[in-house]
């Protein structure tokens, strides 16, 4: 007897594809910043180290979206890259629109989970997800000082400082642990997915 293969869902295909891109652009994007551009002084730590965090978490909550098939967790994580694609002038951060498009693929052709579950469910995981993150980022760039060193020799604005940075860091977990919460913790039956075979074929030969 021989089992068919089960084709992969599109849904969770694409998410993985998204989260991949995701993760990988978020290390390069980390290491590019490291190493052309000069440290400020005045930073808590250096920014492109702040940034990683902010860019790397969506594809960590999509990692749950796919593992729990909770589309609203892969919406939450465009939802947060929509306005990250564009906070660099440089436009370095535009290529952040391929895992936003590639999440937002993945949860239209992923289907609901549990089947009859609420659609308020849905909103309400998606808005928990996608505040926290965005606040994550609104901490690190709002909660900064402004002045010179001792010297006095270098004076500036919007430093970042150890408290914006501790603000986004618990924000972040705070995201990671609810989408894991809500992907392991609360996952119910799940609906197939639209390509998703009704069941595994047995063949059998006599």
């Amino acid at each position: 007897m021989t089992v068919a293969s089960q084709p992969t869902p599109p849904g969770v295909r694409l998410g993985r594809m998204a989260v991949v891109a995701d993760l990988a652009l978020a290390g390069f994007l980390t290491a590019l910043l490291l190493r052309i551009t000069e440290p400020d002084p005045l930073d808590a730590i250096p920014r492109p180290l702040a940034l990683l965090p902010l860019y790397a978490t969506p594809g960590i909550v999509g990692v749950f979206g796919v593992i729990g098939r909770r589309r609203s967790l892969l919406f939450a994580a465009g939802v947060v890259l929509a306005p990250g694609s564009v906070l660099s002038f440089a436009g370095v951060t535009l290529v952040f629109v391929l895992p936003l498009a590639l999440f937002w693929a993945a949860a239209v052709a992923m289907d609901r989970p549990g089947g009859d579950q609420p659609r308020v469910v849905e909103y309400v995981e998606l808005t928990v997800v996608a505040a926290l993150m965005l606040g994550a980022g609104v901490a690190l760039l709002t909660l900064t000082w402004s002045g010179c060193n001792d010297s006095g020799a270098i004076c500036g604005s919007a430093f970042l400082t150890l408290q914006g940075v501790g603000v986004e860091l618990a924000s972040l977990i705070a995201a990671v642990g609810f989408a894991a919460w809500r992907a392991l913790g609360q996952a119910g039956p799940r609906a197939p997915d639209h390509a998703r075979v009704e069941d595994s074929r047995v063949q059998g030969s006599e």
